[in-house]
C-alpha cells in the first residue's frame, strides 16, 4: 500500500471463521419469530446489497453447544456455496451479529474491520482471490470450504493508514444501500467504465495505490471476466434462490 506496509494476510491471521452448515443444523432450528440468536437463513438473488438485516431466529437444542457457536457470530458473512451466474455478491455485512446455514460467519476484531473485509471481498481483487479457492461441487455450484477460507488472502485492515481506512469506510457507506446486479452484468458495465463494480474497484485501488486507477487499467480485466462469465452454467428455469 502506498505510504504503508505492503502485503495481504490469510483470513485466519486476522479473523475467526465460524461453524459450518452441519454444526449449525445439528445445534439449531430455524424459527421466524423467536430463538437465542438471529440469523440470515438461506440465500437469494434478492440479497444484492452490501448490508442485510436478519430474516429469522435460531432456536437451540443444546445450550452449551449453542453458546460455543454463538461466540463466533459476526456481522461479516462470506458465501459458503455459490451459483456464480445468479450471484450479485459473495460477502455481506449484517446489521446484527448472526450465524447462518449458507454463509460463513467471519468474526474480526471490530465491526469496522468486518466492513472493510467485506468491501475487499466484493471488490474485483478480493473476488478473484475468492474464486481461486472455490471447489466445484456439481453443475453450476461451487463451494468455499473452511480450510481454503481460513487461508484466503485478504486485505488486512490493521495495515491500512488512517486516511486509507477512513476513505474505505466512507466508500462502504456510499455503497451499502446500492443494489448490485449479477456478477456478469457488473463485468459488462465495468468494461464501459461505469456501474457499481467499477466505482468500488476504482476508488478502492486508488486509495491503496496512492494514484488514480481508472477505466484504462480496469477495462481489460473486466473484459476477460466478462468473457469467462459467459461460460458459467445457466440456472434452471424458474430458479430464484441460490440456496436455502
Amino acid at each position: 500500500f502506498e505510504g504503508g506496509e505492503a502485503g495481504i494476510r490469510a483470513v485466519n491471521k486476522i479473523a475467526a471463521v465460524g461453524p459450518d452448515r452441519r454444526q449449525v443444523h445439528n445445534v439449531f432450528e430455524f424459527d421466524e419469530s423467536r430463538g437465542v440468536i438471529q440469523t440470515v437463513w438461506g440465500r437469494t438473488m434478492a440479497m444484492d446489497q452490501m448490508t442485510i438485516a436478519p430474516n429469522g431466529w435460531l432456536a437451540a437444542s443444546s445450550k452449551t453447544a449453542a453458546e460455543q457457536l454463538m461466540a463466533l457470530a459476526s456481522h461479516l458473512m462470506i458465501a459458503e456455496r455459490v451459483r456464480l451466474n445468479t450471484t450479485p455478491l459473495v460477502a455481506l455485512v449484517c446489521t446484527q451479529r448472526v450465524l447462518s446455514n449458507v454463509w460463513w460467519s467471519v468474526k474480526s476484531t471490530d465491526d469496522e474491520s468486518e466492513k472493510l473485509l467485506a468491501l475487499w471481498l466484493i471488490s474485483t481483487p478480493g473476488l478473484l482471490l475468492y474464486l481461486a479457492e472455490l471447489e466445484v461441487t456439481e453443475g453450476g455450484w461451487v463451494a468455499m470450504k473452511k480450510g481454503p477460507l481460513e487461508s484466503l488472502a485478504v486485505l488486512p485492515p490493521d495495515k491500512l493508514r488512517e486516511t486509507q481506512r477512513n476513505n474505505l469506510v466512507e466508500l462502504f457507506e456510499q455503497l451499502l444501500d446500492q443494489h448490485f446486479p449479477l456478477l456478469k452484468e457488473q463485468f459488462r458495465e465495468g468494461k464501459e467504465g461505469r456501474g457499481l463494480r467499477f466505482q468500488l474497484d476504482s476508488e478502492l485501488l486508488t486509495t491503496l495505490a496512492g494514484r488514480r486507477i481508472g477505466k484504462n487499467e480496469l477495462a481489460p480485466l473486466y473484459s476477460l471476466l466478462s468473457q469467462e462469465s459467459e461460460h458459467w452454467e445457466s440456472p434452471p428455469a424458474g430458479t430464484t434462490d441460490d440456496e436455502e
